[in-house]
């Protein structure tokens, strides 16, 4: 498990720390603390030296450029990377790292931007010939350290990757990210470790991670899940109405595909009849499933779910982080998701010392970490902890 984080120059840390790590651990905090930043930072850590899962974060927030028309190039939006740096601004010798300490070596990526030749990549300069000039220009260099000793949520990446150049705009073309993907020598989908945004996963993602655990005895660990908010599922299936279009780093809308059967009936119910709670569930345990001897982020953890099944839900994903060996992280802004957790840390079997809340406050270089112990006090006292 990892114990501690440290980010250097991403979003809006300069330098930040999170310590005192257990196996499930909940973020708190104003809004624009940076709870989610962290959260991408674990994530993108994970993804090592693929910039791939860079385009998803960036994706995912909005963080993209619409260039001028070029002729003989289709109009695709471009990943404005300067938003990953501190201050919102590249230029050469700008950098950010990641690192991490567990119980396996210490992980570090790191992206930094620096100047590079047509020599170093010449196959993806070449593409961007296009702009007018052939020679040095910025690029996106990445490195995952160690290369070697791979842990089963970081798996071994190729150090260093060759140099990525940038447009024009300081941005990643689509057709430039594509062509470098194939050149990957080892290509690395970023481990097992699983992130649902606020949002929840899309459809295609659903399906992805359900395809995996089809026929398998985890299928009754989904339905488990569900009968927290419906107790009556007996049955769940995914069933393909229309195509699925898995794009490229872009969320597809829609709560389609997935059926479920109650007891007593033989009429199969589409799950999206049963509201975003239902979805966000089905969301929330697959994912947990799939995160085995890995990680799951979950971005507002109680999103769509009342206050009456919060406790049961903890209940949930504390006993399938222990039974798959999960390292959750999570954030959530609300008072009832914070005094839920705290009635699992005090149930005898879950008082294990494994259950943190982590408060992150706006220009504080360090989290205020709270053990099981501390969480019990504040809640049975009513003192704020959020």
């Amino acid at each position: 498990m990892i114990s501690s984080v440290k980010i250097v120059g991403y979003r809006t840390f300069d330098r930040f720390e999170m310590s005192d790590l257990g196996r499930v651990n909940l973020l708190v905090g104003r809004n624009n603390t940076g709870k989610t930043s962290i959260l991408e930072g674990l994530y993108i850590l994970a993804s090592g030296s693929n910039p791939l899962g860079l385009w998803n974060v960036l994706a995912r927030r909005g963080e993209q450029v619409m260039p001028d028309p070029v002729p003989n190039r289709p109009m695709q939006a471009e990943a404005d990377i300067s938003h990953l740096f501190y201050g919102h601004e590249i230029a050469a010798g700008t950098e950010l790292s990641i690192t991490t300490a567990n119980q396996y070596p210490e992980r570090t990526v790191r992206y930094r931007i620096d100047s590079a030749s047509p020599d170093q990549n010449p196959s993806l300069f070449g593409q961007l010939a296009d702009e007018g000039f052939a020679g040095p220009r910025l690029a996106l260099w990445m490195s995952a350290e160690p290369d070697a000793a791979a842990t089963p949520s970081l798996p071994s990446l190729p150090v260093p990757m060759p140099p990525l150049p940038l447009s024009k705009l300081g941005t990643i073309r689509v057709d430039i990210l594509q062509q470098y993907m194939n050149l990957r020598p080892n290509k690395v989908e970023g481990g097992v470790t699983q992130f649902i945004p606020t949002e929840s996963l899309n459809i295609g993602q659903l399906v992805q991670l359900w395809n995996a655990i089809v026929l398998t005895p985890d299928e009754d660990r989904v339905v488990e899940g569900l009968q927290l908010l419906e107790t009556n599922v007996e049955r769940i299936a995914q069933v393909q109405t229309g195509p699925i279009y898995p794009g490229f780093g872009f969320n597809i809308l829609g709560r389609g595909g997935f059926f479920v059967r109650l007891r007593g009936s033989e009429k199969r119910l589409p799950i999206g009849s049963f509201g975003d709670g239902m979805w966000r569930m089905l969301a929330l345990i697959v994912a947990l499933v799939r995160a085995k001897d890995s990680v799951l982020l979950v971005d507002e953890i109680d999103t769509g779910l009342h206050h009456t099944v919060m406790a049961d839900m903890w209940r949930l994903v504390d006993r399938a982080a222990k039974l798959f060996n999960v390292q959750v992280f999570a954030t959530t802004h609300s008072y009832d998701c914070v005094h839920s957790l705290s009635r699992v840390c005090r149930e005898e079997e879950s008082a294990n010392g494994q259950i943190t809340i982590q408060r992150i406050e706006s220009g504080k270089k360090q989290s205020i970490p709270f053990n099981e112990a501390e969480i019990l006090t504040a809640a049975e006292r009513n003192i704020e902890i959020r």
